[in-house]
């Protein structure tokens, strides 16, 4: 299945959780997107692709429906490959429905959790980062990846898996391709749904002084 078609089904897993965060600005970060080896049920096709941000690292392309707030991300990889601490990099980039776009944000922070959540097999690992929320918009498309800084990290590719395309974007400094036989990327997006916007102070004085001018006009209507 193509990858448009994928995107329709990210937006439309995401609804739901999406509208559970959407009830408070302040909303702890949920699950937005799980493509993670237990939840997709696809075959593994590879612990070891070399995962690193100045080689070779990946991406892979998401849409929501709705502005989201992503502040958190998982990759899968092959255990004893990076840990706890270990230096990462979240990589945003814009993106057409076919290719990666220029980088727009890079975010360097550490891994927070290192276990085996979402993993299908002994050979896999789950490492966690958080990082400053980034706003995507709503029907656009984007590319993240989450790679290691001065030490190695490995991803874990998913064959098989519906709505996918068997596939990732493989970057190797500015230059990318797409490799047949790597398998859609195995990770989790967290964050929360975009609070509606709030009306300035000043907007609200103005609409107060609306509604009271209404008010009074009534009243002299009915004297």
């Amino acid at each position: 299945m193509n990858k448009n078609f994928r995107n329709r089904l990210l937006s439309i897993a995401a609804a739901g959780l999406l509208a559970a965060a959407a009830g408070s600005a302040s909303a702890a970060p949920v699950v937005l997107i799980d493509w993670s080896p237990a939840a997709t049920g696809g075959t593994t096709s590879g612990n070891s692709w070399t995962n690193v941000y100045s080689s070779q690292h990946f991406y892979e392309q998401v849409r929501f429906s709705a502005n989201t707030w992503v502040s958190g991300m998982d990759i899968f990889n092959g255990v004893s490959w990076g840990g706890l601490g270990s230096g990462v990099m979240v990589s945003i980039r814009a993106g057409g429905t076919a290719v990666p776009g220029a980088e727009l944000l890079a975010y360097s922070t550490t891994v927070s959790v290192d276990d085996s959540s979402g993993t299908a097999t002994s050979a896999q690992q789950r490492l966690h980062a958080d990082f400053t929320p980034f706003l995507m918009q709503g029907g656009q498309d984007y590319w993240i990846g989450m790679s290691g800084v001065g030490v190695t990290l490995t991803q874990t590719g998913l064959s098989g898996v519906a709505g996918g395309d068997g596939r990732m974007a493989q970057f190797n400094g500015a230059n990318y391709s797409f490799s047949a036989g790597i398998g859609d990327m195995a990770f989790r997006l967290y964050g929360e749904a975009a609070a509606a916007t709030v009306p300035e102070p000043a907007s609200l004085a103005l609409v107060s002084l609306g509604l009271v001018g209404a008010v009074a006009a009534r009243r002299r209507r009915a004297a």
